[in-house]
């Protein structure tokens, strides 16, 4: 007999590009599906005909890929893919040059898997790096996560947030919304007047 994996191709559940619903709305639902098996790779030679159809349609969703073939968003989102939501701040100062920030960073996972390397998020100011206790990890496919937690900051400090492999060689893991570098730029801390 043959072998049938749940939430895999083989399953009656999961919709192709080409199902009978037509349309767009197929390749919603074919994305909505990729996110639920948590799906990191598809055989460019094995699946030829995904690839194929995914080629052949327009990202039409009023969103960073609109125009874009349906292909170039499941290349975009296999895996996992991170991005800086919205950020709040919250300052306490101590005198015009040092003050404490309390940080709200919200970071989301528009990929359709979680990340299963180990990471290690930092603010990055100036030469230094503060360490920030968030592990992007717990962040589901589809989800957003609130990082909290305070700073220590002079007037004058540039702020970024890096995402790197907890490797030897300390790998940057790109922001989706980052700069050419693969980190976030946060803001500038200014004096009050």
């Amino acid at each position: 007999g043959e072998t049938v994996h749940p939430g895999g191709v083989n399953d009656p559940s999961f919709v192709t590009p080409e199902a009978d619903m037509g349309g767009l709305y197929s390749v919603y639902q074919f994305m909505k599906n990729c996110r639920g098996m948590h799906l990191t790779y598809l055989n460019r030679d094995y699946d030829t005909r995904i690839y194929e159809e995914l080629e052949g349609i327009t990202w039409e969703k009023d969103d960073a890929f609109a125009g874009k073939s349906g292909l170039y968003y499941l290349e975009n989102h296999l895996g996992y893919r991170f991005y800086v939501d919205r950020v709040s701040v919250r300052i306490y100062s101590h005198d015009d040059i040092y003050h404490t920030v309390h940080f709200d960073i919200y970071i989301a996972n528009s990929g359709f898997a979680k990340i299963y390397l180990r990471t290690k998020l930092f603010l990055t100011v100036k030469d230094r790096r503060i360490p920030i206790d968030f592990n992007v990890g717990d962040i589901e496919p589809g989800h957003i996560r609130r990082a909290a937690f305070d700073a220590e900051l002079e007037t004058g400090d540039r702020v970024h947030l890096m995402l790197i492999r907890d490797n030897e060689a300390e790998d940057v893991i790109s922001f989706a919304n980052a700069e050419k570098s693969g980190i976030v730029y946060l803001g500038e801390l200014k004096k009050y007047e």
